[in-house]
């Protein structure tokens, strides 16, 4: 069948600089997603991450962090939960493209349904920034969601292609994308 949804995403990334080789950088998302039908779940997903980056080289820096998450629908009976820690690497291949990869464990809990598998987060990205003001970006994620449909969760696999435009200090972004799903539910619980 077919479904209609409009999806509502936003992000917020800081960076401090504690010294000359050491920084902090933190991220807070948060997308919702609005389907047509009483069959189909609107869904909600939000995640937070924090890393603590030292800087090897002029080109390369690296470091641990901790990254929560928490995925619930409208007809989901329990909300999937992870806690985890993950690892950060930025690389800049040259002075207009540069690099970036985490990877992170998911410690996954289902509330009431119990703990789920450990499962794997992860995302790369190359970036190309042709001039100030445009550039262009290619992103493998691995994450999981709320099913739009039959009450469960599912992991994602997405390939994204965008293209970003600065216009005074704002940025906009537009872009296309191809995922593929599996079923992420805790062992022995059903989705109904």
């Amino acid at each position: 069948s077919v479904v209609d949804q409009v999806s509502y995403n936003y992000g917020l990334d800081a960076r401090y600089r504690v010294s000359g080789k050491t920084s902090l950088s933190g991220n807070l998302s948060q997308s919702f997603t609005q389907a047509s039908g009483n069959q189909y779940s609107d869904t909600e997903s939000s995640s937070a991450s924090l890393s603590a980056l030292w800087r090897y080289s002029a080109r390369t820096e690296f470091g641990p962090g901790i990254r929560y998450s928490r995925q619930s629908g409208s007809q989901q009976s329990y909300d999937r939960t992870t806690v985890g820690p993950m690892m950060t690497v930025n690389y800049k291949l040259t002075r207009k493209i540069s690099l970036n990869a985490r990877v992170g464990l998911d410690f996954a809990d289902f509330g009431d349904a119990g703990s789920g598998d450990t499962g794997v987060s992860s995302s790369i990205s190359a970036n190309y920034q042709a001039t100030k003001l445009w550039g262009m970006d290619l992103s493998l994620n691995r994450d999981a969601r709320a099913a739009y449909t039959g009450g469960g969760f599912e992991e994602v696999t997405g390939l994204r292609l965008g293209y970003h435009r600065k216009i005074d200090r704002a940025t906009w972004t537009v872009g296309g994308s191809w995922e593929s799903t599996a079923s992420a539910n805790p062992s022995g619980v059903i989705a109904v």
